[in-house]
């Protein structure tokens, strides 16, 4: 699913974006104008918050700017149900993860109780070979729980 196509069905959510292969490649610290532009619809009819497990501060506030979204700023790193602790008003039925992961996202959600939306990875040029590794895994993992057999 692409992060264009959520408006309709997610009307008035609570999102949970993840950063890294999600709205940017891994470890960049500039979206694409499309990419920004996606994301200023999701803002105008949901409530947006950015997620990471990066502790690239200086990075993730960078794009949290130039989003216009608020960081999710915590000590504990996703899929640890501890990440949304302090929001006050959550609601797992009205809200929805959406990340490039499920090893981090996709686990994170349902340790929270929210839904999972596995979008189209943002890849670089040059991800370094842990990164290639961990998508791989990650994309094996996935079809591996998706794959539904032929009656």
């Amino acid at each position: 699913m692409k992060i264009a196509d959520l408006n309709e069905k997610y009307l008035d959510q609570l999102i949970l974006l993840d950063i890294d292969g999600t709205i940017v490649e891994d470890g960049a610290d500039q979206l694409s104008a499309s990419t920004e532009k996606m994301v200023a619809n999701l803002r105008q009819r949901h409530r947006v918050l950015l997620v990471t497990n990066s502790r690239n501060d200086r990075r993730n506030q960078k794009i949290a700017d130039q989003t216009g979204l608020i960081l999710l700023t915590t000590p504990h790193r996703k899929p640890s149900l501890r990440v949304i602790e302090e929001l006050i008003d959550y609601k797992p039925e009205s809200s929805v993860v959406i990340g490039d992961k499920f090893i981090t996202d996709g686990l994170f959600a349902r340790n929270i109780g929210a839904e999972f939306i596995r979008v189209e990875r943002v890849r670089g040029k040059n991800e370094p070979v842990v990164v290639r590794l961990s998508y791989w895994l990650d994309d094996l993992i996935w079809r591996i729980l998706t794959f539904k057999r032929k009656p």
